[in-house]
């Protein structure tokens, strides 16, 4: 899930790289994921969105739009292959550097003494995917 840094951040570098180009290629989703919604038939999204410009781009939330003319939205999230390309310091931004939003639990931090109280920072899978926490200071009850 993006972070709300993280998705002002992208929102950021989207606007200063796209605003203003045009949408000249389409890649339609290339592997399964189950948490992953489309509007109507993604095959049809390259005949829709080619050519399209940028006109502006806005974060909130957890997401990212991208404006474009004919009235027309991109609403990304986590998982979309351009937020590989992120704010947090796991990732790379959009210009190929890590990104500026430190992590203070992340793939980064794990097996390393917590912040807050030193003990060591563990990782959990979690529906598919990886959580990351001190067991010391954020215990389940």
């Amino acid at each position: 899930m993006l972070e709300i840094p993280e998705s002002k951040t992208i929102s950021l570098q989207a606007g200063e790289t796209l605003v203003n180009r045009r949408i000249t290629e389409v890649f339609n989703a290339s592997s399964p994921h189950k948490f992953a919604w489309f509007y109507g038939d993604p095959a049809g999204y390259a005949k829709i969105l080619a050519g399209r410009q940028v006109i502006s781009t806005s974060g909130h939330g957890m997401f990212v739009d991208i404006r474009c003319d004919a009235d027309l939205s991109i609403t990304i999230g986590d998982g979309t292959n351009m937020t590989y390309l992120g704010g947090r310091d796991t990732e790379r931004n959009f210009f190929g550097h890590n990104g500026g939003y430190k992590t203070l639990l992340s793939k980064n931090t794990v097996k390393t003494p917590c912040p807050n109280c030193g003990n060591l920072i563990v990782k959990e899978a979690y529906l598919g995917g990886a959580v990351y926490f001190c067991p010391s200071c954020q215990k389940f009850r």
